[in-house]
């Protein structure tokens, strides 16, 4: 039986228990009411979708559906290929990234191997290229259910056979929030953390999984999530590389013969842009670091978060810009930071900036309000 809900969300009766699918699941159904091959399937049915999240919601829904046995003729998760040159978290440079990518890739694994305890059940969340799920097997756990919902999937199958443990590695293909698993799982692991922590859905994504994945009490990694600001001064080069300054703007119109003053006017207060740590480690912080959000996965289960901090300025100079970074705390014995001071952070993340559009002098004793929001855009602004 199908139900749909008012949103078109679709609740099907599926062998193993009922199951919620976007709304094109209604449409997948009806193509797959015969078996069929599934490029014949997603042939017939791509017209229905748009753009490249549409494709994956698609193609996670037909997955979903396939491995809860409601569809014949979708094709084994070993066949499904990723793009090798694309962009994207299907794309072979996104993953290469990662893994190149030291304290981030060894942090989640040392974490999880200290976790891990035989017999249990892991979930793991955005598996990817499945490294932290074969892990997982490989520290003793019975089963694994490495949910992705990306054409990558089948990469982390066969990284997992690779290692000798795909009889316990179960790759479910699809988003986390549309699934249904055989039984509750008694850790969760995830690494979907954007340059701003919580833009990739980490905070749906556990509080989904709590309420129906995870057995009471559950080990969840990482356990806490902490973003931070600090007000910053850039040097002259940093500065014109980053920042609509009114000097850049004279330098244009003195190139071009066009008056541009008008783009400081519509940029507000200021705009945010994600910046590599080689270039915000340079910076003058004004002052200490402020905590604009924290949450404790143990305790705290938000989907939406909206605070106002107070920065506080210790040195005299000119506010540009307000750098943000994030410390992801895995367990009790270690953490992993994009704070761009310290030597041994992650390198694959870039800083989510506030540039002012007016830049501001400052002293010691003074203080600027920052608001942030998610999900809300811009993220990050300053307050009067």
């Amino acid at each position: 039986m199908i139900r749909v809900k008012s949103d078109g969300v679709c609740d099907i009766d599926a062998p193993g228990g009922r199951i919620r699918v976007p709304a094109v699941g209604l449409a997948v159904v009806a193509v797959f009411s015969r078996p069929r091959p599934l490029a014949e399937g997603i042939a017939a049915l791509e017209t229905q979708v748009a753009g490249h999240q549409g494709a994956l919601e698609l193609l996670s829904t037909v997955m979903t559906l396939r491995s809860a046995g409601v569809l014949e003729g979708a094709a084994d998760l070993h066949e499904l290929q990723f793009d090798a040159m694309g962009e994207g978290f299907a794309a072979l440079p996104s993953h290469a990234a990662l893994l190149a990518d030291g304290p981030r890739t060894l942090g989640w694994l040392r974490a999880l191997r200290r976790a891990v305890r035989p017999g249990q059940v892991v979930l793991e969340i955005g598996a990817g290229t499945g490294i932290l799920s074969t892990a997982a097997a490989l520290a003793g756990a019975r089963r694994v259910f490495a949910v992705e919902s990306t054409d990558v999937a089948g990469v982390a199958a066969r990284v997992a056979d690779g290692n000798r443990v795909g009889d316990v590695v179960q790759l479910v293909h699809g988003w986390s929030t549309a699934i249904a698993l055989s039984e509750p799982a008694d850790l969760l692991v995830s690494e979907i953390l954007d340059d701003d922590p919580f833009q990739e859905g980490v905070l749906e994504a556990t509080a989904d999984a709590r309420q129906r994945h995870l057995l009471p009490g559950a080990t969840v990694i990482p356990s806490r999530i902490r973003l931070l600001g600090v007000p910053a001064e850039l040097a002259p080069e940093e500065l014109e590389r980053h920042a609509v300054t009114p000097e850049l703007l004279q330098r244009w119109r003195d190139q071009y013969g066009i008056e541009l003053a008008s783009l400081i006017e519509s940029m507000g207060v200021g705009y945010v842009v994600n910046l590599l740590r080689k270039h915000t480690a340079t910076w003058t912080r004004l002052g200490p670091p402020v905590v604009l959000a924290d949450v404790d996965f143990a305790t705290d289960f938000p989907t939406a978060l909206s605070t106002v901090s107070e920065l506080q300025v210790s040195a005299e100079g000119v506010c540009h810009a307000v750098l943000t970074y994030f410390e992801a705390q895995l367990d009790e014995e270690s953490a992993v930071t994009t704070d761009p001071l310290r030597g041994d952070g992650a390198t694959s993340w870039r800083n989510p900036v506030f540039v002012l559009a007016r830049p501001r002098r400052v002293r010691a004793g003074d203080s600027l309000r920052l608001a942030y929001r998610y999900p809300g855009s811009p993220s990050l602004e300053l307050l009067p």
